[in-house]
This record gives structure tokens, sequence and C-alpha cells, in this order.
């Protein structure tokens, strides 16, 4: 990651770098496997691969999850700060972390034209959302810009909707996944 330039963050990614990913994520074929998916990525943004097997990193050194199988992509996650480990646990407006997040919030704003939508995100983190025409979601939370698949998007939508449908996941001991979404 660059240098850090924002406080209270070891590193943080340039906003340069977040608006080449969720430009290339504009022309994701969500339907290529999560290979398929590492080979853009390499290949358009020069990401490689990472310490753990669904990592990735940036040119710049930011880390990347993937999640996907054989059969689709379902979400790519790019961590867009590196905070320092002893964040409290409220922050409040005037903390680094709600500054960083609003200053990305405005540079998402103006790349898509539109003012985000709050919301819940797969894995019960809160955020803004902005969306594309075909239903891909691009997520801004603390730490994290996740892109996720239009089918993935619509499980969030369902479970913001049906939130006891989550627990009746785990219910039949089924872990958090997006295998439901293609049964």
């Amino acid at each position: 990651m660059t240098e850090p330039t924002v406080a209270g963050a070891l590193s943080a990614a340039s906003d340069q770098e977040l608006i080449e990913f969720v430009r290339l994520c504009a022309d994701f074929d969500w339907r290529n496997s999560e290979i398929q998916t590492r080979r853009v990525l390499r290949e358009q943004l020069g990401w490689r691969g990472g310490a753990e097997d669904d990592e990735m990193v940036t040119p710049s050194g930011a880390v990347a999850q993937i999640l996907g199988d054989d059969e689709q992509t379902d979400s790519v996650s790019l961590d867009h700060t590196d905070w320092q480990e002893d964040l409290p646990e409220e922050i409040d407006d005037d903390h680094p972390i709600s500054i960083r997040f609003d200053e990305l919030a405005a540079v998402f704003d103006d790349e898509f034209d539109t003012v985000a939508v709050e919301g819940t995100t797969f894995d019960g983190e809160l955020g803004l959302f902005w969306m594309y025409e075909d239903g891909t979601r691009i997520w801004l939370t603390d730490y994290s810009v996740v892109v996720v698949s239009p089918s993935l998007a619509s499980a969030e939508d369902y479970l913001e909707d049906n939130p006891d449908a989550f627990d009746e996941l785990l219910d039949d001991g089924d872990e958090p996944g997006t295998s439901f979404l293609r049964d």
C-alpha cells in the first residue's frame, strides 16, 4: 500500500487505484470462475497472488479477497485502508476512520454521479453502496471496497428484507456463503 497519508492508518490505497478497480468491475462477467476473475485482475490492473489462497495484492500492496468458485465469482473485496490495530470500539465523526470513509464516499459519489444508499453487506457490515445497471453493487465500508455480483446483491436485498433467513441458513448447519444462490 502507499505510504501512510491517512491519519491513524499504517497505509492506504490511492483514490485512483480504487476508482480503476470499480471501473473494471463495471465490465465484469460474474459468470467467470474465480480463476478467470483473477486472470482479469492480473492482466488489467497488475494484481498478483497474495499470502492466502483467496487473496491478491495490488501493485501498491493493498490486499484483496475474491469469493467465488469454478462456476462464478461472487465478490471481490479490496482493503482501502490498513488501520492501526488499537482503534476504539466507538468511532465518532471526527475519528480518522470516519473522515477517510466520508472522503471516499465523496470520490465514489462523483464517480457514479449519484449519492450512495446505506445498507448492510451480506456478512452484516454497515456501509454505503452504489449500483451498476446490471445489478453489480459496490460497497464502501470502514475498511474496504467490496464489489458483489448481481446474484449476491439480490441475496443481500433478500436478507435485508427477511433477516431471519440468514439465521435459518445457519440453523441448518450451513456455513455462511452463497451456494444457496445456485441451488
